[in-house]
């Protein structure tokens, strides 16, 4: 799943690429959820290459719709130049997705190598065996999984920041 802007520096094109380069070599669905400048081009690009059985475009996804794709989906991608923290990272692997990012901003934070896959350059090849790996040892992808709805829970859920608010209140 990718979740977020349809933006050129989100790095929504290169994961088109990357699902170009590896629709012979994996089986594998993209849910894009989001709207952007760059969704003509987008859906150009998947005309062109053969893509549409394989990529479906969504637009923006809230509530039961959004929770149901996560749910679904195994992998959330951001190929990104550029980023904060970004939610939609969060929000996937609070579903037990596994992150494939490139390390911007401070995905660092939350992709690790034993929860992810991040990444200085974008290397379709790392990404593709990266994802077989995971497919032929599902003990590893389950571990993964479970663990990032575990560190998301820990950090990043509302009782943590009940917890965290509540901490900061008793040392005033």
């Amino acid at each position: 799943i990718y979740l977020g802007w349809i933006h050129e520096k989100k790095g929504i094109l290169k994961l088109l690429e990357f699902i170009e380069f590896s629709k012979n070599r994996l089986n594998i669905k993209l849910n894009i959820c989001g709207e952007g400048d760059l969704e003509k081009e987008c859906r150009s690009f998947c005309n062109l290459n053969n893509l549409n059985n394989i990529v479906k475009f969504h637009g923006w996804v809230t509530g039961n719709e959004k929770e149901k794709l996560l749910r679904e989906s195994h992998f959330i991608f951001l190929l990104s130049d550029v980023e904060g923290l970004p939610n939609s990272i969060l929000e996937g692997m609070n579903f037990g997705n596994i992150p494939i990012v490139t390390n911007v901003g401070s995905l660092n934070e939350l992709v690790t190598l034993d929860s992810g896959l991040i990444m200085d350059i974008i290397d379709f090849d790392l990404i593709l065996n990266f994802i077989n790996s995971l497919k032929s040892n599902t003990n590893q992808f389950l571990r993964m999984s479970e663990s990032n709805i575990s560190f998301i829970n820990k950090y990043y859920s509302n009782s943590a920041f009940e917890l965290n608010i509540k901490n900061i209140l008793e040392s005033i």
